[in-house]
């Protein structure tokens, strides 16, 4: 179809023409008609700063681990721990720290237990949770809260 006759049916295809005017088959377009495509300039990528997922954690736990709130939330959990291990010792029964007690003094000494394990339960998720959501504190004050808040949730379990 170079020299502008149909390949199918051999008739002559106007100049400009698409299609043959006999059999309507498309024209073949010769390699030098094509159009070439011209190179495209790469766009320079900028990278889009990466957002933590956990910042939202930050933001919405971060008033609740202050310093002070810590220090209160600490020192109410002391308070519940100590008012447990009274109510076990003057309820008759002994009260011994840790998991696994056992105590057959009634119910006023399984409260008393009940109370003190949530007083250490207390104390251990003020200073695990300040350790960990509070950035204003050292970085070995935090690992120290961290570590000994596991310790004394696990004594109070």
């Amino acid at each position: 179809m170079t020299d502008g006759n149909c390949l199918k049916c051999g008739t002559k295809i106007p100049k400009g023409a698409k299609f043959c005017p006999s059999c309507g088959t498309v024209k073949a377009v010769e390699t030098s008609q094509l159009v070439q495509p011209q190179p495209v300039q790469p766009q320079p990528v900028q990278p889009q700063p990466i957002q933590s997922p956990s910042r939202p954690m930050y933001e919405t736990l971060g008033p609740l681990f202050s310093k002070n709130l810590i220090i209160m939330g600490v020192l109410l959990g002391i308070l519940l721990a100590w008012v447990g291990t009274i109510i076990g010792i003057f309820a008759g029964g002994t009260v011994t720290f840790g998991a696994g007690t056992f105590s057959t003094g009634g119910a006023l000494t399984n409260a008393g237990l009940v109370l003190n394990s949530l007083g250490f339960v207390f104390i251990g998720l003020f200073l695990t949770g300040g350790g960990i959501i509070n950035k204003d504190i050292d970085k070995f004050v935090r690992l120290g809260m961290i570590v000994g808040g596991a310790i004394t949730i696990g004594m109070g379990l």
